[in-house]
This record gives C-alpha cells, sequence and structure tokens, in this order.
C-alpha cells in the first residue's frame, strides 16, 4: 500500500497531542484555528469554516473515514459539539471516540452513540479491525483513512492477548 499511496515521513508535533491533530487536519499551525473560547487550550475547538484534509481529497474524489479518538469537537465525551465530528467534517465515516480516554470512553459511529463505557482494553484493535475494513472496502477507489489511537493517554488498558508482554508492564 505505501509503494502505490503517499507516505508522510517528516513529522512536527506539539507537546499535547491536540494541536497537533489539528495541525494535521487542518494543515494550518495548531493553535490558529483554535476558537476564542479556547484561547491556550490544548484541546483545540477549532474553526468550522476551516478546510479540513478529508474536504479536499473528496474534491479529487477521494472517499475517507476517521478511525480512534477525534478531540477537535470539545474535550468530554458527552458535551462536544456534533457540528465538529469527522462527519461534519468531510469524513465519509468516523468509528471512535469523541475525545481521548481521559476516564470514559463513549463510541461513536458516525455521530451517534453506539456504546456508552466501553472497555478500554479492547480499544486499539477495535479501531484498527475498523480501519482495515474500511480499507478493504475502499481498495478500488481512492481512499484516505485517518486512524488515531487513543492509548497513549491515561488510562491505559492492554487487550488480554497482550497482557503481561512486555515483562516491564503496560
Amino acid at each position: 500500500m505505501a509503494k502505490e499511496g503517499t507516505r508522510f515521513t517528516s513529522f512536527y508535533a506539539q507537546t499535547v497531542c491536540g494541536p497537533s491533530r489539528t495541525a494535521l487536519m487542518r494543515a494550518c499551525y495548531p493553535l490558529r484555528v483554535g476558537t476564542s473560547r479556547n484561547s491556550g487550550n490544548p484541546h483545540p475547538v477549532v474553526h468550522q469554516e476551516e478546510v479540513t484534509i478529508a474536504e479536499l481529497l473528496k474534491g479529487a474524489g477521494y472517499t475517507s473515514a476517521a478511525f480512534g479518538k477525534w478531540d477537535l469537537a470539545g474535550h468530554s465525551q458527552t458535551k462536544y459539539q456534533p457540528e465538529l465530528l469527522p462527519t461534519r467534517q468531510s469524513f465519509d465515516y468516523f468509528f471512535g471516540a469523541p475525545t481521548s480516554n481521559d476516564s470514559i470512553v463513549h463510541l461513536l459511529r458516525n455521530d451517534k452513540v453506539v456504546e456508552k463505557n466501553a472497555k478500554m482494553e479492547g480499544l486499539m484493535r477495535r479501531f484498527t479491525d475498523e480501519a482495515i475494513g474500511f480499507i478493504r472496502r475502499s481498495k478500488d477507489r481512492p481512499f484516505f483513512v485517518y486512524l488515531a489511537q487513543s492509548m497513549p493517554h491515561i488510562k491505559l488498558a492492554v487487550s488480554p492477548q497482550f497482557r503481561g508482554k512486555p515483562e516491564g508492564g503496560i
């Protein structure tokens, strides 16, 4: 897949993931796209008017999907701005959480909550499996996948098959 597609090999990150993901989605300096309500907040709520990478690619005939944590519509599992969810920002499909897994995770499919208080230990596998399914369904046309795993955040969890590996623990 990498041979036939575009590979991004240089990355520039902020000290907090939200601004980095905002920069990737909007191709802007991270805090340039924040609204006046979140000045200096590491969890951006982006301008709805900003163009996303999915919007640009849609114009070129791509289908796109976002998987995992979104965290660009407000840093809350329940009090986010629906108009800033991926499917309202030109993504064709979304399976993930509105924000990071700080304490609980509610899963959304597109913009509907499909599961409250999802088990943390299965999230990475579920997000990955959904992304693989999308890739398989989209293999005959141009597609873009955005996969943001939630496990860099605390609350950490591990799937049963990986429990005890490595020996150092989670």
